[in-house]
């Protein structure tokens, strides 16, 4: 790293926010802040910082920091999750701070350069603050820059798989596990993360130099999958209300739930994409054109199992003949919010076995291991869990059973007999993995370089 960069390195870009590397200071140079109870400047060079715009209550989504703040209320979460662990806000006026004109990378940070070019941007120094109009009525919001710190990870799960030897495949499953209990939990805080693909599950080699007591061995010598980047994860709350009026809820579901994403973000699940395109244009075009729009989005990203009928069986469910029936949609959506991150999981479990090779063998101390009976069973897994019609897929309970299942009667126990008899559903065949290498779609693994944090 170039030691002349002062205040860090951009490593990546999203929609909300820039990381850098080291660290950006805080205004003021506040390095009193405390990461795990302990004084931020004792992990100088072991973390990084996110840089974004606090709009509070303006902002479609919940703050990443209120989300981490629900998160660690999870017994061990550091095992399961990287987020945030300490934010502050950022000076960035360009007037002797640690960023701003000081840093040779900011400019390449959207969030920040498009902001200063905003013509209703105003400045107050004295509060460190800007003030912008927003949507709502013209009314104007202050906000400062804020910086979120998270602890270094070693690579994210995209590059790790690209640097992954054949000796190592074994510890896919019990870095998918970890993946599992993690969605489990935040699924039972009713959190929904939104994002989560390669590029968001965060790879640690070793165990964190942070706080090592707060890390148990979770496996020996397995790398650490952790979940990263809630920076559009949704906090069901509303769904826990037993009355919320109609125009609350339609809040709730255009301006919340159902963010503006194109049909090409299919890390989303397919209900999720159909619903969002209904509630921006039902207003505007028929039903008719509606589903015929629908249709054809979906069938250029479709994967080979799905039922296109269930786009129809979808759509007369939360319509009125003509009609886009809101507390329709409001139940559905209360119903099947626990299945989101599923389908993405199940995504993204394809994507990661589907690019493994053919006839692998491993030999280890414990046994030889046919790894083709692995991804067979992981790719059928991930069927289940892709289901078109979320009703249909399956419970994070029951993937953290089967998962468990496996690796107790195969991984530890080495039973090949009893992989080969193992059926999970109607849908595994022999010849399974020739049909999925078909899906040219989930071979181009460029289209999930979606986000780089």
């Amino acid at each position: 790293m170039n030691k002349n960069i002062k205040g860090g390195k951009l490593l990546g870009e999203g929609a909300h926010g820039c990381v850098f590397d080291k660290e950006l200071d805080c205004a003021n140079d506040d390095n009193s802040i405390k990461i795990y109870g302990i004084t931020r400047n004792r992990f100088k060079n072991n973390m990084v910082t996110k840089l974004s715009l606090d709009l509070g209550e303006h902002q479609r989504n919940l703050l990443e920091w209120d989300i981490s703040t629900l998160i660690k209320s999870i017994p061990n979460y550091m095992i399961y999750f990287r987020i945030p662990v300490a934010n502050c806000v950022a000076t960035v006026n360009g007037k002797g701070n640690k960023i701003g004109e000081t840093n040779a990378e900011l400019n390449k940070c959207g969030i920040y350069t498009d902001t200063l070019k905003r013509k209703d941007l105003k400045y107050n120094n004295k509060i460190n603050m800007y003030m912008i109009s927003t949507n709502d009525d013209n009314k104007k919001v202050w906000f400062p820059f804020r910086l979120h710190f998270t602890e270094k990870a070693d690579m994210d799960l995209s590059v790790y798989l690209k640097k992954l030897d054949k000796q190592n495949y074994l510890n896919l499953p019990f870095m998918i596990k970890n993946m599992v209990i993690g969605i489990k939990h935040i699924i039972n805080i009713s959190i929904v993360h939104s994002d989560i693909k390669l590029q968001n599950i965060m790879v640690n080699l070793k165990k964190t130099n942070l706080n090592n007591k707060n890390f148990i061995n979770f496996y020996n010598n397995i790398p650490l999958a952790r979940i990263s980047d809630f920076g559009i994860s949704k906090d069901t709350f509303i769904y826990k209300e037993k009355k919320v009026s109609s125009k609350n809820k339609l809040d709730y579901l255009e301006n919340n739930y159902y963010a503006k994403y194109k049909f090409s973000y299919i890390i989303l699940p397919p209900e999720f994409n159909i619903i969002a395109h209904l509630l921006r244009y039902h207003k505007k075009k028929t039903k008719t054109v509606l589903i015929k729009e629908i249709k054809k989005q979906i069938s250029n990203n479709k994967l080979p199992f799905w039922d296109l009928n269930y786009i129809d069986k979808l759509i007369n469910k939360i319509y009125d003949k003509n009609k886009l029936n809101i507390d329709k949609v409001y139940k559905y959506t209360k119903k099947y919010w626990n299945k989101f991150d599923i389908y993405s999981l199940g995504l993204m479990i394809y994507i990661i076995f589907i690019n493994i090779p053919n006839n692998i063998i491993i030999n280890t101390k414990f046994g030889i291991y046919d790894f083709n009976i692995i991804k067979n069973i992981f790719l059928e897994l991930s069927i289940n869990l892709c289901h078109m019609d979320p009703s249909k897929r399956y419970s994070i309970e029951k993937v953290e059973y089967i998962i468990n299942n496996f690796i107790e009667k195969f991984i530890y126990n080495n039973n090949n007999s009893f992989m080969n008899n193992m059926k999970y559903s109607s849908l595994y065949t022999s010849n399974i993995t020739d049909n999925i290498s078909s899906v040219d779609i989930l071979k181009d693994t460029s289209r999930y370089n979606l986000s780089s944090f």
